[in-house]
């Protein structure tokens, strides 16, 4: 069988994920702006890294719910809204607080957006690749 372009570029999209995860590009970046944009410690700091992690963790089987019932594409289109959310919040503030509000919205989005991503290629592959 003879792929098409859009299913090559499919592929190569899934690889590259896999390999190079957006969110770990960025991390180095992420912790020199909280600890200098919003003035944290690094005891702060890593106890908002905690309560990221903590949060995606409890929230992570409700959003498969939530995906389920409301649509894979619309609820990653929420998901990316919500970790865009996050950022203008994080970027509006200088205090803990902020930075606090930002991590759970963050971790809102990242659990609705987690594994609607893959879901949606392989249904795009099931669907239009045989």
């Amino acid at each position: 069988m003879i792929l098409g372009s859009d299913s090559l570029k499919q592929r190569r999209y899934m690889t590259l994920s896999a390999f190079f995860p957006r969110q770990a590009l960025i991390n180095a970046v992420l912790v020199m702006f909280y600890l200098k944009h919003l003035n944290l410690t690094l005891s702060q700091y890593l106890y908002l890294d905690s309560l990221l992690f903590i949060t995606v963790a409890i929230t992570e089987i409700p959003s498969g719910f939530i995906s389920d019932y409301f649509g894979r594409k619309r609820v990653l289109i929420l998901s990316k809204f919500l970790v865009l959310f996050s950022m203008v919040i994080l970027l509006l503030s200088n205090r803990f607080k902020g930075g606090l509000i930002s991590i759970i919205f963050l971790a809102i989005g990242m659990s609705l957006g987690s594994g609607n991503e893959e879901s949606i290629l392989y249904e795009y592959f099931i669907t239009y690749v045989q």
